[in-house]
């Protein structure tokens, strides 16, 4: 969600052929190589992720964020945080943003090598009254969404405090990942489907949230706004709920490595690379293309807020296991610079389906092949920029 200008390799089209060659010889151009799209890698790495002893000197951390960074081998990443929230706290979901407070601190600290926090907070905390029924929780979230869309102040305020919060912590660039996944039932803000008045009364909540962030922003803190689906119409069908474009910065979506149409089954046992290929083919990548057509069409960049492995014998989510091919898939699709993606965060969690790559927190890794190849691709210097690519238009409105 913000802009300093990135580095686009493309390849040289080199003529073979020499001056002063027989006419009767054909010259022939090389094959085109593929053009290289870079992009800023970051990564979720739960919420000890940031030093425990920022006041060491300088590279002394003890946090997570260093020690992953030695071990993919980058000179650049980001990170992802989470919000806190509470039953009916307002604080915790919307203003208060002191629980990230270290990673301001860091950016502080470490620089151009931690160019981008990207700040998750939900669009309302969960139902006060954690004893009500399922119809008094979606009748409490209803007239949430009606309050939002009405420009409610007290409601706007918390989420201006949060801009304020955010420059006065000292964050030096942050992007706001607001209410992502709301296409699905598991965040307070979900539920989407059985909600009164929408799309309208979400896409108003969300103007105003993001006009009250943006004039609160007076450091200029924040480089815009994720707007962040899963990558599939759980509840609803997401494009209807685009916030448009003077309040979107950054499209993203969210990816793992299951899926439902059948390719993939419940079990213990590794699947073919037939069914990996195919679950590519039929489900995920059709999917996240839809973004990228999305993306073009509206002339934003792509941020990928989530991707991973999924653990194998997940009764829920069938998936792919130790899937190399997704790492190397989904590493292709970032590098087309067609598809317009600025950053990807890494599920780098022992939680929510084990995606976790690094042997770290007393695990090793269930993926070893698929990490072995993460590292190669996703590490080393040559392959960082300094932070998220700008979009190609985009006009910042206040």
């Amino acid at each position: 969600m913000r802009r300093r200008v990135s580095i686009l390799i493309l390849p040289l089209l080199l003529l073979a052929g020499a001056a002063g060659a027989k006419p009767k010889a054909a010259v022939k151009k090389a094959s085109k190589a593929p053009a290289v799209q870079t992009f800023e890698r970051s990564a979720y790495l739960w919420n000890t992720a940031f030093d425990t002893d920022i006041s060491g000197s300088t590279g002394a951390g003890k946090g997570d964020w260093l020690a992953y960074k030695r071990w993919l081998g980058v000179s650049h990443l980001g990170a992802e945080a989470d919000p806190g929230w509470g039953p009916g706290d307002w604080y915790d979901c919307c203003q208060h943003v002191s629980w990230n407070a270290p990673w301001g601190k860091q950016q502080q600290r470490y620089g151009a090598a931690l160019p981008d926090v990207i700040l998750s907070i939900g669009q309302m905390p969960w139902d006060p009254n954690q004893n009500d029924t399922w119809d008094q929780k979606m009748a409490w979230e209803n007239a949430t969404w009606k309050a939002e869309a009405n420009n409610d102040p007290t409601i706007m305020g918390y989420f201006a405090n949060y801009a304020r919060e955010v420059d006065d912590l000292g964050f030096r660039h942050v992007i706001i990942r607001l209410g992502y996944e709301f296409d699905g039932g598991w965040n307070p803000f979900g539920n989407l489907n059985v909600m009164s008045d929408m799309p309208g009364n979400y896409i108003k909540a969300w103007h105003n949230i993001v006009t009250a962030m943006r004039r609160a922003d007076t450091k200029h803190v924040i480089r815009g706004f994720l707007w962040n689906p899963t990558d599939g119409n759980v509840q609803v069908n997401q494009f209807d709920y685009y916030p448009g474009d003077a309040y979107v910065d950054f499209v993203g979506f969210d990816e793992y490595d299951f899926g439902y149409n059948g390719d993939y089954k419940v079990s213990e046992a590794q699947p073919t690379q037939a069914q990996q290929d195919a679950a590519w083919k039929d489900m995920e990548l059709p999917r996240i293309n839809r973004f990228a057509e999305l993306a073009r069409k509206r002339h934003k960049r792509v941020i990928i807020g989530e991707w991973g492995l999924w653990q194998l014998g997940d009764k829920s989510h069938p998936s792919g296991g130790d899937n190399p091919s997704y790492i190397q898939r989904m590493y292709d699709w970032m590098a087309d610079p067609n598809n317009h993606v600025s950053m990807e965060c890494y599920f780098e969690t022992p939680s929510d389906g084990d995606a976790q790559l690094w042997p770290h927190w007393g695990n090793e890794t269930k993926f070893p092949k698929s990490a072995a190849l993460y590292r190669k691709l996703f590490g080393g210097p040559a392959k960082n920029i300094g932070a998220v690519l700008p979009n190609p238009d985009r006009t910042r409105q206040r």
